[in-house]
């Protein structure tokens, strides 16, 4: 099931965060986000993946997305993607990926998604953003 989140999932969302990137949101972030867009996967009571987008102009902005790793390349990464595209009140949608995080461009491309540049050093480590979009309809 795709919900909203709730301040209860925070826990779990700040766990698969931990689990998913090198430098992880602390808790309090997803706090701020709870009037987003914020969506999560459930089954069996238990947060499998989030994700979070907010409107910024006439575009739609993924802040973040993650799926808890036992539960990866089961479909759900792309359900939430879908079901923020179809809420979220923007034409476009963009996302920015480490350059050298492979799996997720290939990801984003495999559901819809095409490149639009590069932000160069938009990570603190140095590292460049690819920045995607996908146009809604």
């Amino acid at each position: 099931m795709i919900r909203q989140c709730t301040e209860k999932d925070i826990p779990q969302v700040a766990e698969i965060e931990k689990l998913s990137f090198a430098h992880p949101y602390p808790a309090f972030v997803f706090k701020k986000y709870l009037r987003a867009k914020f969506l999560v996967a459930e089954e069996m009571g238990k947060i499998r993946g989030y994700i979070i987008g907010v409107k910024m102009g006439e575009k739609g902005i993924i802040i973040s997305l993650a799926v808890h790793p036992d539960y990866r390349r089961k479909g759900y990464g792309k359900k939430l993607i879908e079901e923020l595209v179809k809420i979220m009140d923007a034409s476009i949608i963009e996302i920015q990926v480490r350059i050298g995080n492979k799996g997720a461009l290939k990801f984003y491309q495999s559901v819809g998604f095409e490149r639009k540049g590069i932000i160069p050093s938009y990570y603190g480590n140095g590292e460049d953003a690819v920045v995607m979009f996908m146009r809604k309809g």
